[in-house]
């Protein structure tokens, strides 16, 4: 049995389907919050729809940029742009340091921060050495100069 193919950004549809039926049917219940989330929904290009709806659908509130490669979003930096200029998505903003360093593998972080003593420790110990040996504002800084990161704001309009 051959499997399903789906049209290129159902994805989209949906979403876009699922948030007019909610502002149709619900619009007197949802909060500023939530009408400013649809409102600049709406007002994405459809490569910015799509970006989103991955952001959302990915694990972690923040993304490393390098791992998000889509075919329908050709032109990936000015998309994030965009998200981040409408205020649906922030890039290399402060965060929490163990997030950031939670989104290296192990051989990323001995590379970039050469933390003494690391040879027989695993990732959580090793990322427990790296947060004794340098500061949250020298992991930000290395980090998001090498791995640009973003995250999706309005996570809070999708949770039940």
């Amino acid at each position: 049995m051959k499997p399903l193919e789906l049209a290129a950004g159902y994805h989209v549809e949906n979403l876009s389907t699922l948030l007019q039926a909610v502002t149709e049917q619900y619009e007197d219940l949802l909060t500023e919050h939530e009408r400013t989330f649809l409102l600049r929904f709406q007002c994405l290009s459809a490569a910015g729809k799509s970006l989103y709806y991955r952001l959302l659908t990915r694990r972690g509130p923040i993304l490393r940029q390098d791992k998000l490669q889509y075919e329908d979003i050709p032109q990936l930096d000015t998309t994030l742009t965009e998200l981040s200029a409408s205020g649906m998505a922030s890039i290399n903003h402060e965060v929490d340091p163990v997030l950031l360093l939670n989104l290296l593998t192990r051989p990323e972080l001995v590379e970039h921060f050469k933390p003494k003593g690391h040879s027989k420790l695993n990732k959580q110990q090793l990322l427990s050495l790296i947060l004794e040996q340098a500061s949250p504002e020298q992991v930000q800084e290395k980090l998001c100069n090498k791995f640009p990161y973003v995250e999706a704001h309005y996570r809070d309009a999708f949770e039940t």
